[in-house]
């Protein structure tokens, strides 16, 4: 009787569905003393993409999204600190408040001097897919979709592997019981 409900217990739990969705991924962007890495991307909305300061000095990022010259967006990423996180500057690109778009961030040393400026594509999830089901063409953002395929992949493998395992258990406990309640 035990083993029947250890069995039952162990079938449900390698039955229970696995649930899968589309997380906010992280885009890094490294300023160091004569670079800037990548100097360009492609994003997607409800991505966070931290721009880290690796230098000893403050340098500070602005945003200008309808072109009047004034700043919608602000950060001053400190001097490189391995305490704390005051030396990189966050800009999450909320679901809802971004539209497919392309902008530049500029990158300032001090607060007073130009130094470099980023491009950056926003696209949406949806926009992955043509009318015609086929994917568009993204450089570097075809690579990342194919290796969330490939993960997506893996773990379909993986559930398989476990499934098949649990019904050899299964299958392995009700002969060994049936054989165990014949004697």
């Amino acid at each position: 009787m035990r083993i029947r409900v250890l069995a039952t217990a162990i079938v449900i739990v390698l039955l229970a569905p696995s649930v899968m969705a589309h997380g906010a991924d992280t885009f890094s962007f490294v300023m160091r003393n004569s670079t800037l890495q990548p100097s360009e991307a492609v994003v997607e909305v409800n991505e966070t993409m931290v721009f880290h300061n690796v230098v000893d000095f403050s340098r500070i990022l602005t945003l200008d999204l309808d072109g009047d010259g004034e700043s919608e967006w602000t950060c001053e990423a400190g001097p490189l600190d391995s305490a704390g996180s005051d030396d990189e500057c966050t800009l999450w690109l909320e679901e809802g408040n971004w539209t497919a778009e392309e902008f530049v961030v500029e990158v300032w040393n001090n607060g007073s001097e130009f130094w470099k400026s980023i491009s950056i594509s926003v696209i949406l999830h949806h926009e992955e897919q043509g009318e015609d089901g086929d994917e568009h063409d993204h450089s570097e953002s075809d690579h990342q979709h194919g290796e969330e395929v490939n993960g997506d992949l893996e773990s379909l493998l993986l559930s398989a592997a476990v499934l098949s395992f649990g019904v050899a258990a299964l299958i392995w406990i009700s002969r060994n019981v049936k054989g165990g309640e014949e004697e």
